[in-house]
C-alpha cells in the first residue's frame, strides 16, 4: 500500500493563477464597446450629492455621447430634484437655465463629455455649453 501522493507546486504556479485572475477581472471590467464611458445616472434624486452617491456604475449605450443633468431648484436655489442620464448629441441641444412657471422653480440642464464627468457648480448651467472635462 502506497501513501497518497502530495502534489507540490512552486511559486510560479501561484503567480500564474494570480495573473489569470487579474486578466479575467480586466476582461469583465472592460468597456462593452470601443469608446465606452460611464455617467452618473439617477432619477428624481433630492440633490446632486445623493444622485452621485447612489448612482449605479453602468456603461452608457453605444449611441450615447454625453452625460446629461436636469436639475430643478426652488426660489432660493435649493435643490428640488436631480436627474442624470446618458444621452446622444441631440439630448444636449437645449442646455442652460430657465424659470419654470411652477412655483417659481428654476430648471437647469447641462451636458459634459467623458467618463463620470460632471459640473462642479449646479448654477454653472446658466452659462452652460458642452463641457469636455472632469471637475472632481
Amino acid at each position: 500500500m502506497h501513501a497518497p501522493h502530495l502534489v507540490q507546486r512552486d511559486e510560479s504556479f501561484f503567480l500564474r493563477s494570480d495573473l489569470r485572475a487579474l486578466l479575467l477581472r480586466a476582461l469583465l471590467l472592460a468597456t462593452p464597446h470601443p469608446g465606452g464611458f460611464k455617467c452618473f445616472t439617477c432619477k428624481d434624486a433630492p440633490d446632486n450629492y445623493e444622485c452621485n452617491r447612489w448612482a449605479p456604475d453602468i456603461y452608457c449605450p453605444r449611441d450615447s455621447r454625453y452625460c446629461y443633468t436636469f436639475h430643478e431648484m426652488d426660489t432660493q436655489g435649493g435643490s428640488v430634484s436631480v436627474t442624470k442620464r446618458c444621452v446622444a448629441q441631440d439630448g444636449c441641444r437645449s442646455i442652460g437655465c430657465i424659470d419654470d412657471n411652477r412655483e417659481g422653480y428654476k430648471v437647469c440642464t447641462a451636458c459634459c463629455e467623458g467618463n463620470i464627468c460632471k459640473r462642479t457648480n449646479q448654477m454653472a448651467a446658466a452659462n452652460a455649453h458642452v463641457y469636455t472635462g472632469v471637475d472632481y
